[in-house]
């Protein structure tokens, strides 16, 4: 389950590490607070998702 956990924390990390970057960014996501939000909610909810997924498969497999 821990490594599940860490596998679904990278995605988010990989979409903080790509914002954080000197990148051309779409208007969108820069101009105002709520874009960013979204974009990094957006991103939470594929980990989350992820990460449920991943959980689902092991109890679906009887493994833990």
């Amino acid at each position: 389950m821990v490594t599940a956990g860490t596998f679904a924390l990278g995605i988010w990390s990989l979409v903080a590490g790509i914002l954080g970057e000197n990148l051309v960014i779409p208007p969108a996501a820069t101009k105002s607070v709520t874009g960013f939000v979204a974009i990094n909610g957006a991103a939470l909810m594929l980990a989350m998702s992820a990460f449920g997924g991943i959980i689902g498969y092991i109890k679906y497999m009887r493994l833990i």
